[in-house]
């Protein structure tokens, strides 16, 4: 299940930004990364959807495990542990807003309940918002929770697009999530039984 965990933030820093991407910020001569401007507006953005505080915005630094890092000393190796910790905050979040019902979720749900809160911040876990069947449908274990995730995106000349792109492969790697999962119980239901069997024949001695 590493692999497949792994993949699904590969995806979303994917789905965030890329070093080939010439607006996304990645200095390829000197491999790091700058800030670039935010399509939604307000503080800029840099490397892996980190959207800079105050602070760091004035001062040219991004702070890691309570470390300031300068722009310049930013490495991809340093950018993805600054998507971690922004992945960490979010789950917090995420984990918040479930409350109690957090632990009824698999890991996976738990992964696309922290995307949404990653991607589309706080708002929608305040209240009723267009998301609050995600989470009842998620808590009800109705399948169709995952459609909730859909989402559209306003720039700041106010047009607005559906980000199909993202949501798309989030929808394929869970349900990719879900088939392994399945195998995996059905491998142990198998293992179990056969020890039964090997066993009331004597077959372990």
């Amino acid at each position: 299940m590493a692999d497949n965990i792994s993949s699904f933030h590969s995806m979303i820093q994917n789905a965030e930004n890329s070093i080939y991407d010439p607006k996304g910020g990645f200095d390829r001569k000197t491999k790091t990364w700058k800030p670039h401007k935010s399509p939604e507006g307000g503080n800029d953005t840099v490397a892996y959807g980190h959207k800079l505080t105050d602070e760091e915005q004035n001062n040219g630094y991004v702070i890691i495990q309570n470390q300031k890092v300068l722009f310049d000393e930013l490495n991809n190796d340093l950018a993805k542990k600054l998507y971690m910790q922004d992945w960490e905050k979010h789950t917090n979040t995420a984990r918040e807003w479930f409350g109690q019902d957090w632990n009824k979720l698999n890991h996976g749900q738990q992964l696309i309940a922290t995307e949404l809160v990653f991607n589309m911040g706080n708002k929608v876990t305040k209240g009723k918002t267009e998301y609050s069947q995600f989470k009842q449908k998620l808590l009800a274990n109705d399948p169709t929770f995952i459609d909730q995730i859909n989402r559209t995106y306003t720039n700041t000349k106010g047009n607005k697009r559906s980000l199909i792109e993202r949501t798309d492969p989030i929808k394929n790697w869970y349900k990719e999530y879900n088939l392994q999962n399945k195998y995996l119980k059905e491998q142990k239901i198998n293992l179990s039984t056969a020890e039964t069997i090997s066993k009331e024949y004597n077959l372990y001695g």
